[in-house]
């Protein structure tokens, strides 16, 4: 991976979502583990920053030979991001989630690849998952004329934000306070990808994916 670019994984020892926050069991180890794993095969330890108000959590980036950084606990991005980017040398940051367990090294590596050969015209990269449905918003069609039906490939799609990786320039995230910059490029990624963990449902449910999520990596 290029040695500007560090890669930032937020952690939190306990959220809104479920009380064991990303200390949560996942396979043989948590789910923050499981994502740092994934990482380590993408950075070089000294390039990986584990975002945190939680000692514990701390504790286990030292275990892991990690760098950390205690972050206020106000649960909001537009204070603990740029306190986060604010301790950080390298020019870029990816940054990553937990919480979005099916994005691979594999994935990584493509992402950074594309990121470096994006145009002037884009200042950041953004996952998301291309919606081909029909969407209404405050009452109101979206993306279709309801009065001229077409099938969904013929209708524009949606695309979601996956909240799964952010690339952006140090600097931007200073400025903006927020994961991206003015004009994002939308890296599309596969359902799988795109699976986020937003409550104890969804944690069940990626727990029973993660057989197919090996057969997949392995293919």
């Amino acid at each position: 991976m290029h040695e500007n670019v560090a890669v930032v994984i937020p952690a939190l020892e306990s959220n809104q979502y479920y009380p064991d926050g990303d200390l949560i069991s996942f396979g043989d180890n948590t789910l923050l583990e499981w994502k740092i794993s994934q990482v380590m095969e993408v950075a070089e330890n000294e390039n990986i920053f584990i975002s945190t108000p939680s000692d514990k959590i701390i504790q286990l980036a030292k275990e892991l030979g990690l760098n950390f950084i205690k972050r206020n606990k106000v649960n909001d991005p537009s204070v603990w991001i740029p306190e986060t980017v604010e301790s950080i040398e390298r020019e870029i940051i990816m940054w990553t989630h937990a919480t979005s367990p099916f994005i691979s090294p594999g994935d990584y590596r493509l992402m950074l690849e594309k990121f470096f050969s994006l145009s002037k015209g884009y200042d950041s990269l953004v996952t998301v998952y291309k919606e081909p449905e029909y969407f209404f918003f405050n009452g109101k069609t979206l993306n279709f004329d309801i009065n001229n039906y077409k099938v969904r490939k013929e209708i524009d799609p949606v695309y979601r934000i996956t909240n799964g990786c952010y690339i952006t320039p140090r600097e931007s995230y200073r400025q903006n306070r927020k994961y991206f910059g003015q004009s994002p490029f939308l890296y599309e990624v596969d359902k799988m990808a795109a699976l986020e963990i937003k409550d104890i449902d969804h944690y069940e449910m990626v727990l029973n994916l993660l057989s197919l999520y090996f057969k997949v990596k392995e293919s």
